[in-house]
């Protein structure tokens, strides 16, 4: 596997390319990818180098699965707590190939879930690359699903503050 960018490809820049994860000079890479035999298209966001799409060619690829089951976390119904991986079903927002299989169009949920939002009784308005979701249930219900953090604080900081230290202590009001 050879990943460079397009102006990398194109001979308009030489940024560092990665060989199997290593990175390679440009002219390396270049001739790797001159003797490919077929081609996947990668867009990442040209900030962060978040993955935003892995392609629509392949229904759903393993790396695209790999990456969706860790940002969800389990799954993403509002009604649900399953976490198991090998539980999880990989969904399309919009079915393949109308939709893409990229990380704002495919979200992870359980098997039970997945046939409530099969039978209709639960329906995505939208869905995001960062794994937020907004579901519509039958009743017209708009209930929106934030994306969850990846890397958690495992010491968060009291809302309130730090309690009030020695003379800091005010007197109980008189109750």
């Amino acid at each position: 596997q050879v990943v460079l960018d397009l102006a990398t490809l194109r001979s308009e820049a030489d940024h560092v390319c990665l060989l199997d994860g290593a990175p390679v000079p440009a002219a390396i890479g270049r001739e790797v990818a001159d003797a490919a035999a077929w081609w996947r298209r990668v867009v990442t966001a040209p900030v962060t180098g978040h993955l935003l799409d892995y392609g629509s060619a392949t229904y759903l690829p393993s790396a695209l699965r790999r990456h969706v089951l860790a940002r969800d976390g389990g799954c993403r119904s509002p009604f649900c707590t399953a976490v198991a991986p090998d539980r999880m079903q990989l969904d399309h927002v919009l079915p393949f190939p109308d939709g893409p299989s990229d990380t704002a169009n495919t979200g992870a949920l359980c098997a039970s879930c997945h046939q409530l939002k099969t039978d209709g009784l639960l329906d995505l308005d939208s869905s995001a690359a960062d794994g937020s979701v907004t579901w519509r249930t039958a009743w017209g219900q708009s209930i929106h699903v934030p994306p969850r953090a990846f890397l958690r604080d495992p010491d968060p900081p009291d809302p309130a503050g730090p309690p009030p230290q020695g003379d800091e202590v005010a007197d109980p009001p008189p109750f």
